[in-house]
């Protein structure tokens, strides 16, 4: 289980070596399963082992928490590298700056009609 500090919006990673299908499941806050994917495995490609390489990622509207990642009742194994997120933007940062532009828009209109007066 791979859980944020923080919830995210998205998030990927380099993955490597996968000999089978793996499902990744993600997780709110809550511990609610917010959705399934299946990362496919990655034969064909005339490479074995460690030369079978990816990328895998998801995004949700839902902040995701935390990510399961595997394949259970399997001994495969994979190789996961270079996690990258995106963080869940903070509504308390979006009003104050509304809230600024706001003022902003109220304070220049005033000045115009003591301007015009």
């Amino acid at each position: 289980m791979l859980s944020f500090a923080s919830p995210v919006a998205a998030f990927g990673f380099d993955v490597n070596a996968l000999d089978i299908d793996w499902t990744m499941v993600l997780f709110d806050s809550l511990g609610n399963t917010i959705g399934s994917f299946v990362i496919a495995n990655q034969p064909g490609q005339g490479l074995s082992g460690f030369g079978r390489r990816g990328y895998a990622g998801a995004s949700s509207a839902v902040p995701v928490a935390s990510v399961r990642i595997g394949n259970p009742g399997s001994h495969d194994w994979a190789l996961i590298d270079n996690i990258a997120i995106a963080a869940v933007p903070e509504a308390s940062s979006a009003s104050v700056l509304g809230l600024a532009l706001l003022g902003l828009g109220l304070r220049r209109a005033r000045s115009r009609s003591r301007a015009a007066a």
